[in-house]
C-alpha cells in the first residue's frame, strides 16, 4: 500500500511531537517541574496533589529513563520507614487496599521494576492537575516580577512561582551563571538519634538511605531553595541507579513537591513557609514523617500517632539500630513537665499545685493535667473506659491508679491536647 507525501509528512511530525499527558484539560501551571529522575516524579505528583497546576518537563522521551530496561531488584532495606507515594506505588504492585509495613518489605526483597514503572504510569495518569511533556528542554528561565519566566524548547513561555530542578546535572543553574555545587550530605542527611527534641519538630524527610535511618530537617531543606528554584545539589547525580536510596528518593522529592505547591499557592517565599501547615500536608497524603520505627502504618491511630510524634514531646532511643518511641516505657512526670509548660501557660499552674505527685505518672495524675489544660470534664474518664482495647488498642484494664506508659500518653494527649498544634518556628522553637 502507498502513502502519498502529504499523509507521509504529517505522520513523521506526529511522532515527532512531545508527549503530552493531560494538556487539553489543565489550568495553567503554577509549579514547573524539571527532569526525569525520581525525584521529579515524586516532586511533580505531590505539587498536583496539593492542588496545584503541575507541568513536568521531561529530556528525552522514555519514561523513567532510570528504571527502563531493569528487570528485578532486591532493596536490602533495614527498615520499616516507607511512607508517601513510595508506599502507595509498593501496595499498587501488591494489589493491596491497606497499606502494610510487612507487605512493603515482602515487595521490596524482590521488586519488579517493570511492575513499578506501571504503577508510576498509573499515578501520572490520574492526576488531574498535572501534565507531563517529554523530549523537550528548558530554552531560558529567568527571574519576572510574580515568580520565574520560563521557556520551554517548543517556544511555549509560562510564569510560575515554583521551579523544581530535578536533574541529575542541576541544569537550571546555568541560567543563573551559577556551576552545579556538591553538597555535603553528612550535612543535610542526619539521624533522628542525633536531633535535639526542637529539631524533631522540624522533620520534614524521613526514611532508609543507603541502609541508614535518615532525616532532613526543615532548615536544611530551606538551605536548598534558591531564587524560587528548589533543587537537589549533589546528591544523586550519577550514571547507574543505586535501588537501595529509592525509597528516599520518594520521600525527598515528595517534600520538595510539597514545599513548591505551598509556595505557588500561597504566593509566599520560603522564608515565610508555616512549618506545620506544610508537615500537615504531607502526612494528608501519608509521608511518614515520625521517627520512630515502632509505630507501623498498620495501626488504626497511625496518622494520630504521626502528629505527636512531631509534636516534639519524647526523644526515642536505639535499640537494635531501630530508632523507637519505646511504647512500654514508664513516663515520668520530670521528662514532660518542661515541654508542657512550653505548650500551655495553663499547664504551669496544675505543676505548681501537684508539686507531691509520685514520678512515675499514673492515670488519674495524667488524666487530672489532661482535662485542666484542655478544658475537659470527667467525662474524659468514661470515654478512655469504653475506648481503652476497642479504639485505642491499649492492654489490660483502665486502672486510675496504673502508670501511664508513653504510647498511652501519645494516644491520649493527642486525641484530647494536640500539642502538634502548637505553632514553631523553622528551628522547632515554640511560637506564642
Amino acid at each position: 500500500m502507498k502513502i502519498n507525501a502529504p499523509i507521509l509528512s504529517a505522520l513523521i511530525a506526529l511522532l515527532l511531537l512531545p508527549f503530552v499527558l493531560h494538556a487539553q484539560s489543565m489550568k495553567k501551571p503554577q509549579v514547573i517541574v524539571w527532569g526525569s529522575t525520581i525525584e521529579a516524579f515524586a516532586s511533580a505528583v505531590q505539587s498536583a496533589r496539593s492542588n496545584v497546576p503541575t507541568l513536568w518537563v521531561s529530556p528525552g522521551n522514555d519514561f523513567m529513563p532510570e528504571l527502563q530496561g531493569k528487570a528485578i531488584a532486591q532493596l536490602e532495606a533495614s527498615y520499616s520507614l516507607d511512607g508517601g507515594v513510595w508506599m502507595d506505588l509498593l501496595m499498587a504492585i501488591a494489589g493491596s487496599e491497606v497499606r502494610s509495613d510487612s507487605t512493603a518489605q515482602q515487595i521490596k526483597s524482590r521488586l519488579n521494576v517493570r511492575l513499578l514503572i506501571n504503577a508510576m504510569e498509573e499515578v501520572v495518569r490520574n492526576e488531574e492537575n498535572l501534565e507531563l511533556i517529554t523530549g523537550l528542554e528548558l530554552a531560558e528561565v529567568k527571574v519576572a516580577r510574580k515568580g520565574l519566566r520560563v521557556q520551554i524548547s517548543n517556544n511555549k513561555s509560562y510564569t510560575v512561582r515554583s521551579l523544581v530542578d530535578a536533574s541529575f546535572d542541576q541544569s537550571v543553574n546555568r541560567f543563573f551563571n551559577k556551576d552545579a555545587k556538591d553538597i555535603d550530605a553528612s550535612r543535610i542527611f542526619k539521624a533522628p538519634s542525633d536531633l535535639s527534641l526542637q529539631e524533631l519538630r522540624t522533620i520534614v524527610i524521613n526514611g532508609e538511605f543507603n541502609q541508614k535511618h535518615q532525616v532532613v530537617v526543615f532548615k536544611d531543606l530551606l538551605s536548598q531553595i534558591d531564587d524560587r528554584v528548589i533543587g537537589f545539589p549533589g546528591l544523586y547525580m550519577q550514571d547507574r541507579i543505586d535501588f537501595s536510596e529509592l525509597p528516599f528518593r520518594f520521600a525527598y522529592g515528595q517534600t520538595v513537591g510539597a514545599t513548591a505547591a505551598y509556595c505557588a499557592f500561597f504566593k509566599a517565599k520560603s522564608e515565610d513557609i508555616k512549618l506545620r501547615k506544610l508537615q500537615e500536608e504531607l502526612i494528608l497524603y501519608k509521608t511518614r514523617l515520625s521517627p520512630f520505627e515502632d509505630i507501623a502504618s498498620e495501626n488504626k491511630l497511625f496518622t494520630s500517632l504521626q502528629y505527636f510524634s512531631l509534636a516534639g514531646v519524647f526523644q526515642g532511643k536505639v535499640v537494635d539500630n531501630r530508632y523507637i518511641l519505646d511504647h512500654e516505657r514508664l513516663v515520668l512526670v520530670e521528662e514532660v513537665e518542661d515541654v508542657f509548660k512550653s505548650f500551655s501557660p495553663r499547664s504551669r499552674i496544675w505543676f505548681e499545685t501537684h508539686k507531691e505527685i509520685p514520678s512515675e505518672l499514673t492515670w488519674e495524675n495524667f488524666l487530672s493535667l489532661i482535662k485542666f489544660i484542655s478544658f475537659k470534664g470527667k467525662e474524659i474518664h468514661q470515654e478512655i473506659e469504653d475506648s481503652w482495647s476497642s479504639k485505642f488498642g491499649f492492654e489490660g484494664e483502665f486502672n486510675p491508679e496504673g502508670s501511664v506508659n508513653r504510647y498511652e500518653f501519645a494516644v491520649v494527649t493527642q486525641l484530647y491536647f494536640k500539642p502538634f498544634s502548637v505553632a514553631v518556628d523553622h528551628h522547632g522553637q515554640i511560637v506564642q
